[in-house]
């Protein structure tokens, strides 16, 4: 576990918890300051990126209720680009899991396509 994500579980799990079952207008707060956190841990990942990487590399991962599945990996040089194609992603109607993992350059996808038995796959 990296270092923010054990610090954020010790307050929640020491401080939050508690507070949090007495207090519903806490709860509230609380969840939105767990939101912004995550937000904030999110886009420290991508300025590390693309300062290490020169670029951020998304791999996705979809799979339908046939089980068919699709890979796909994506490159941005531009976080306005990618909030805009992660904002997309998320908008979609997915029928069963379905991920978007910011990878380095050399953990990106070498393959990518739709895979398994379905409707037009060959």
């Amino acid at each position: 576990m990296k270092k923010q994500e054990e610090l954020l579980k010790a307050i929640t799990d020491l401080i939050i918890v508690p507070l949090r079952e007495e207090n519903e207008e806490l709860t509230n707060r609380v969840a939105h300051l767990e939101e912004t956190l995550q937000e904030g841990f999110e886009t420290i990942k991508l300025y590390k990126s693309l300062v290490n990487e020169g670029a951020i590399y998304v791999n996705t991962f979809a799979q339908d209720c046939d089980g068919v599945s699709a890979e796909h990996r994506y490159t941005f040089t531009d976080m306005d680009e990618y909030f805009m194609a992660r904002k997309y992603f998320y908008e979609q109607e997915f029928e069963g899991s379905h991920s978007w993992n910011i990878v380095r350059k050399r953990d990106l996808l070498v393959e990518e396509g739709t895979f398994g038995q379905g409707w037009d796959i060959k």
